[in-house]
């Protein structure tokens, strides 16, 4: 090729990559035609025939005798370029082009044996590109499972005129998964162990960072022995081809291949908002296809935007009404998997595999946990020796469902004879008496039912971490038991058990989706429950419960307020004003009161909290800066009144860094700076008082954050330095004390970070990277002990991917 190829022009590049690309859309015997008809610079001509001539007809003599994957010739024999090599690697045969690129078996000399090489088709056009490039092909070559083809190698070659990057990997001999179920005749328990291997394939990835982006049948082979081999695992990521391939196409049918796998958020080409869930969607895609032979939508012939909307709004097929003999829990666990919303998607692969294994088991599957028969008759018949504990859980939950139904029943029975006997003759009202205060008695076991099973069980089942299939049992449970005492509960119009009915309520929200608890994350039903919480209490009769049913009003509009401070923030503070004025004249009547003190400062706080949203005006800020100078004055009060209660104590201190927070943002600096550092000295006295709460570390470690925020600001380097090292430390500390709490690890995620980011940015590289290897030492064997933590896995892999910044600041 002559040397001046690669000499072209940015935009003559972008111009050559282009058409080039419409060229490549088109039947092979028209491309030359077309090429003649292109209004373009002769060099940029030069460059697109010479790269359709050495991708088409490459490796021409060895493959002269193999029709499968001759090449149709479309340049006059005299301008062939055949390619012999890339970099090191002998090319003998092209395996197959796609979207992405084309794929060469190759010939590796040390050691001697066959590859599959992989060429792009996007280029890397600037330094910073290599640089990721390099980064990513690191990250993948450690990936190590008998189920993911090893990445080798990756370099960059000059194709002609641009930089493409190419991977070298495990040369897999076998067929795309579908095609081998096809041929192997794999009945269903076949097909799921299969499906089995490449769950724990991505999983695997997915512990180690790595999101596929690219999963279909194509790239799941099956080896002669009957394993699957995942293929071309992060390569999209490695070189952004997934955007840039959806640019580029502009022949619906080749992309629509790609489409059908593709998640909603996927299809929207946006690299950064492809999470781990993406890949869940697209095993659940190969999963349906691989047990109806059909794909979920019909994206027909409407082009890309049309399929595109498809993907993301319309509900795919029913597996069932494709071959009826599919159980109803597979289907169940594929449309799990196949959810719009990510959210309510299976969390990772694994979970996906966990659910398939416990059909596969007998066992009830999370996606549609089974009644409580179903349960026992499960366990049962895989544990005889342990079936008799179970039982006796089980009647004693049965056992209070028919208490809650028998004694509302009676109740409501007894106080109806009551009521008739008492007018039909006071000579009766003595037996009367007795039959109201055997109903009352029955109302308080009834209630005292319900107490138990929304109080002291609800709370660790709530709290449990990983504890979603119990979460599920209770809210069932507990729908069941709220249709029962609301029926009696309303038409009784019983104070005492509306009361409880709305706290039942209220604790449904919380298992559901309440913002300030672990739950299902389902916040729309939440917010359903709140709302029937909110009615109910409104309902109450008041009877002297003025105060109670203020305070518990008030907090499920708070709690309302929470889950819509984002999607609805009008109604947010509608709701937030509403608790307000409901707990202002219980707190005049009772201004020591410290159950109504505390609602009343905490809907201070959740007031100024939503003015402060998005982009708050100098109006807003001031406004929340008058609610947060409020709340401390009244958790100022509380806590000076009880100076051991911790929780006083830290209300008072996160109201000082609110109020902080809001000067900062209104230019006080120096206020907001003494805010900080009275907050930082109250959340350290915490801290000391009592070390073994995790939480306190956590809080300090954030105070170090926004102290350390203002200290830069005035050019206090030193002290700034110091604040941000000891708080990616303290945040450090407490997730390796409690590596299962979802706070810390996000913590993590966004502390440590961030503080290197800043202490490189002030020219503290040495520090940056002492606080950076200080994480992954701690972490790491934290990590190794709890390879299923994903979440953590991610944390790590971010702190790894700063590296190289850091390394670069420090030189």
């Amino acid at each position: 090729m002559p040397s001046n190829d690669d000499k072209l022009t940015p935009e003559q590049r972008q111009q050559a990559e282009r058409l080039f690309h419409e060229l490549d859309d088109l039947a092979p015997d028209s491309r030359l035609d077309a090429l003649t008809r292109f209004d373009c610079e002769e060099a940029v001509r030069d460059v697109i025939q010479r790269r359709l001539s050495s991708i088409q007809i490459t490796l021409l003599d060895s493959n002269s005798g193999d029709e499968e994957h001759t090449v149709t010739n479309v340049l006059p024999p005299s301008q062939y370029t055949p390619i012999k090599k890339i970099g090191s690697y002998t090319i003998k045969r092209l395996i197959g082009a796609g979207g992405m690129g084309q794929v060469f078996e190759a010939i590796q000399e040390h050691p001697r044996r066959s590859v599959a090489l992989k060429v792009m088709r996007s280029a890397i056009a600037s330094e910073a590109g290599r640089r990721r490039f390099e980064y990513e092909v690191q990250i993948l070559g450690r990936l190590r499972h008998p189920n993911i083809a090893q990445i080798y190698d990756a370099d960059v070659w000059n194709d002609g005129g641009q930089d493409s990057p190419y991977f070298v990997m495990e040369y897999v001999s076998g067929k795309p998964i579908d095609e081998h179920i096809k041929e192997s005749g794999l009945d269903l328990e076949g097909r799921l162990e299969l499906f089995l291997e490449v769950c724990h394939a991505i999983s695997h990835g997915h512990q180690r960072g790595i999101i596929h982006r690219d999963l279909k049948p194509g790239n799941i082979l099956v080896d002669i022995s009957g394993h699957a081999k995942v293929i071309d695992f992060g390569v999209a990521r490695a070189t952004d081809s997934d955007l840039r391939a959806t640019e580029a196409q502009t022949a619906v049918g080749q992309l629509i291949g790609t489409l059908q796998y593709m998640s909603p958020e996927q299809c929207a080409a946006d690299p950064n908002d492809i999470d781990i869930r993406s890949d869940v969607y697209a095993l659940g895609v190969v999963l349906f296809e691989l047990l109806s032979d059909r794909l979920p939508y019909d994206l027909g012939g409407g082009g890309i935007p049309e399929a595109v909307r498809v993907i993301r709004e319309k509900s795919p097929t029913r597996l069932t009404t494709l071959n009826e003999t599919i159980p109803r829990d597979i289907e169940v666990i594929i449309g799990k998997a196949l959810e719009k919303d990510r959210a309510s998607r299976y969390r990772s692969a694994g979970d996906l595999g966990d659910d398939i294994r416990r059909f596969l088991d007998d066992e009830a599957i999370i996606a549609r946990p089974p009644a409580l028969t179903e349960h026992i008759r499960r366990y049962a018949r895989k544990n005889r020796a342990a079936a008799s504990a179970v039982v006796i859980v089980a009647i004693t939950l049965i056992v209070s469902v028919i208490a809650i139904i028998y004694f509302a029943i009676v109740a409501d029975e007894q106080r109806g004879i009551a009521q008739r006997e008492t007018i039909a003759a006071r000579a009766a009202e003595a037996e009367a008496q007795v039959e109201s205060t055997r109903a009352n008695a029955n109302f308080q076991r009834l209630r005292g039912v319900f107490g138990d099973l929304f109080g002291d069980l609800l709370i660790p089942i709530r709290n449990l971490e990983g504890g979603m299939e119990a979460r599920e049992l209770l809210v069932r449970m507990g729908r069941e038991h709220i249709k029962q005492l609301e029926e009696h509960a309303t038409e009784g119009e019983n104070a005492e058990l509306l009361q409880q009915l709305a706290r039942s309520h209220e604790a449904m929200g919380d298992l559901l989706g309440g913002e300030r608890t672990a739950n299902l994350g389902r916040p729309e039903e939440a917010l359903q429950e709140f709302e029937e919480a909110a009615r109910v209490w409104r309902m109450t009769p008041t009877e002297n419960r003025t105060r109670v049913i203020a305070i518990g009003l008030a907090r499920v509009l708070r709690k309302q307020a929470d889950l819509l401070s984002y999607s609805d923030p009008e109604r947010s503070m509608r709701l937030i004003q509403d608790a307000r004025q409901r707990l202002l004249p219980v707190f005049d009547a009772n201004p020591e009161d410290t159950e109504v003190l505390r609602g009343f400062y905490l809907a201070l706080e959740s007031q100024g909290n939503a003015l402060c949203e998005g982009e708050p005006t100098e109006p807003r800020l001031t406004q929340a800066l008058a609610l947060f100078v409020e709340h401390r004055d009244l958790a100022l009060r509380i806590a000076t009144a009880h100076p051991k209660n911790m929780v006083f104590a830290r209300d008072t201190a996160l109201a000082l860094r609110k109020i902080g927070w809001t000067r900062a943002k209104l230019g006080q600096r120096t206020e907001a700076e003494a805010a900080y550092r009275t907050s930082l000295a109250r959340l350290e006295a915490n801290a000391a008082a009592a070390p073994e709460h995790v939480r306190h570390g956590r809080d300090v470690s954030w105070g170090c954050w926004f102290l350390s925020e203002t200290v830069l600001e005035r050019g206090g380097t030193d002290e700034g330095a110091t604040l941000l090292v000891r708080c990616a430390a303290m945040i450090v500390t407490t997730c390796v004390r409690e590596p299962s709490s979802a706070d810390y690890r996000t913590d993590v995620g966004k502390l440590v970070p961030a503080a290197c980011e800043v202490l490189l940015e002030i020219t503290r590289a040495e520090m940056a990277e002492s606080v950076r290897r200080d994480a992954l030492v701690r972490l790491q064997p934290v990590l190794e002990a709890s390879p299923d933590n994903l979440a953590l896995s991610e944390v790590l892999r971010r702190l790894r991917a700063i590296e190289a910044a850091s390394a670069r600041k420090s030189g």
